[in-house]
């Protein structure tokens, strides 16, 4: 069976840390997609996930999450989970 993986970093307008770790979240994973919890998809995504807090970085491998970072994101722990998904 062929696995469609896809990273979501789930954010917010107002939140300071989303915006503080954004940069190194796009270079570590260059193909990201930024959902805001404030728009329309990203409420449906939060609840079909079960993100509870912004920031929050999801790897779904077909739809279901099989990682899951979130609150303090560091680069350290965007660089390791990357060498997880690569090895």
């Amino acid at each position: 069976m062929n696995v469609t993986r896809t990273i979501v970093y789930v954010t917010a307008s107002w939140c300071q840390p989303c915006k503080q770790v954004w940069p190194h979240v796009e270079a570590v994973f260059p193909e990201v997609i930024k959902l805001d919890i404030e728009s329309k998809d990203g409420v449906a995504v939060a609840g079909d996930t079960g993100v509870q807090s912004v920031p929050t970085l999801l790897v779904l491998d077909n739809g279901r999450p099989v990682h899951v970072l979130s609150g303090q994101i560091t680069r350290r722990g965007l660089e390791s989970l990357r060498a997880e998904l690569d090895g």
